[in-house]
């Protein structure tokens, strides 16, 4: 009798744990796991807990093939595996040879970095690049995406999302700019005077000057103010600009 209530007792802890299985015990599943993309699809759970939808489009596993429209009754044939999956370095190796021949292939760039790259699906990987360029009047930064996709021994690639910046090489220097600014200064007044400048912008100086000259006699002084601004074009040749020429007899 206390054989049998021991196996009972036995039994009962059995039948509680087949039906409310610890956290422990959970099932954990990835797409290796299902035949077909439908089927994965009704283990596609809010909050996606198993990792099945890597992009977060709502579609489970899109590489498995789909289980088609089914319902027939008869037997039908096991589904094909799923595809290899594309190695990231045969990825990467592809990647860099785009890169290399889209720099070859551009009047602004000079060479390429690799930033790295991440899988977007079993044969998809896109790759990051850092291109530069520079003339003698610019600087030219372009970020861009090569996109990967198919099997390990023939993926295909292409170059794409290309954003590139600007930036202006070319500088106008203090010394060159207050002497040109001076010498207009100086014809303007007939004669050397001082002047004031502030730098603008890269390619521009603004400044002024001012200066008294005495009328024959010495009976009145006339004051003068002018405004100067100097201005390097892409070519480098420089423009000095007198404005708001002023002038009043005390």
């Amino acid at each position: 009798m206390k054989h049998t209530k021991v196996l009972l007792l036995v039994l009962a802890a059995l039948f509680a744990l087949a039906i409310f299985p610890s956290a422990a015990t959970a099932v954990d599943y990835d797409c290796s796991d299902f035949a077909t993309q439908e089927e994965a699809q009704e283990y596609l759970l809010p909050g996606d807990p198993y990792g099945l939808d890597g992009d977060n489009d709502g579609i489970a596993c899109e590489d498995l093939p789909s289980g088609g429209g089914g319902g027939g009754g008869g037997s039908s044939e096991p589904a094909p595996p799923p595809p290899p999956q594309l190695d990231k370095d045969v990825a990467r190796s592809a990647a860099q040879r785009a890169a290399k021949t889209f720099v070859s292939q551009s009047d602004r760039l000079d060479s390429a970095s690799f930033k790295g790259c991440h899988r977007k699906a079993r044969q998809h990987v896109n790759c990051n690049f850092l291109g530069r360029g520079q003339t003698s009047a610019e600087r030219v930064t372009c970020r861009f995406k090569v996109s990967v996709e198919g099997a390990n021994e023939s993926p295909s690639t292409d170059v794409g999302h290309v954003r590139c910046r600007t930036e202006q090489r070319a500088i106008l220097r203090y010394g060159r700019a207050k002497q040109a600014m001076q010498e207009a200064a100086t014809n303007l007044a007939g004669k050397p005077v001082p002047i004031e400048i502030d730098r603008t912008s890269r390619l521009t100086f603004w400044g002024w000057a001012e200066w008294r000259l005495a009328e024959a006699g010495g009976t009145k002084t006339e004051y003068c103010y002018v405004e100067l601004l100097a201005e390097m074009d892409p070519s480098g040749t420089l423009h000095v600009d007198t404005r708001n020429l002023r002038c009043k007899t005390e």
